[in-house]
């Protein structure tokens, strides 16, 4: 999977849901609006090009990365304060194979992001701590298990609205096992 793509799935919701902390604002004495809940899926490839650690681009690694997945939203007021809170679960399968080669590897993610709490300042700047908790693990083509990522990990986007602009993405706080590998290492463990 690509550095930017794993980017991406992991502050999909993030950016997603951001714009929605201002969709609407509770009129005064209205109930807390019901909740909202949609699903986004997706299958799409990519390719990626792996370094195959010399200067020489002739051993360099291309990997085909085939994603489909899809996530589970829900949004709702909490607290009164007209911001809108999300909760996302969502699951992703991958597999990657080199083009040369054909050997491949599998990949299975799961998780789930919370809005913890939000806060606007004076100018509409909003401040959005979010928990997530997550499960990845990477499989060889014969089905063994090869690495997994799983834990705990919280963040703080300062996001403003008015530009809908991210100001600042900050991981707090980070737990968890990890022995899945990189990407890069992944394609050179089980396809070459």
């Amino acid at each position: 999977m690509s550095k930017t793509f794993r980017a991406g799935v992991i502050r999909m919701g993030t950016v997603g849901v951001l714009a929605l902390a201002l969709v609407g604002v509770a009129a005064p004495g209205q109930a807390t609006p019901p909740i909202d809940t949609w699903q986004e899926t997706w299958d799409d490839t990519a390719i990626d090009v792996c370094d195959g650690g010399t200067a020489d681009t002739s051993d360099d690694i291309t990997i085909e990365s085939h994603y489909v997945g899809s996530a589970d939203f829900v949004v709702r007021e909490r607290g009164g304060n007209g911001l809108f809170y999300y909760t996302v679960d969502g699951q992703q399968s991958s597999t990657y194979t080199n083009v040369d080669t054909g050997l491949y590897w599998t990949a299975v993610n799961r998780w789930h992001e919370k809005d913890l709490s939000i806060t606007a300042d004076d100018e509409g700047i909003l401040t959005i701590r979010v928990g997530s908790a997550f499960f990845f693990k990477v499989y060889s083509a014969d089905g063994i298990q090869g690495g997994l990522n799983v834990g705990r990990s919280e963040f703080t986007v300062v996001y403003d609205p008015a530009t809908d602009t991210e100001l600042s993405f900050t991981v707090t706080k980070d737990v968890g096992g990890r022995t899945a590998m990189q990407f890069c290492e992944d394609a050179l463990r089980y396809t070459t």
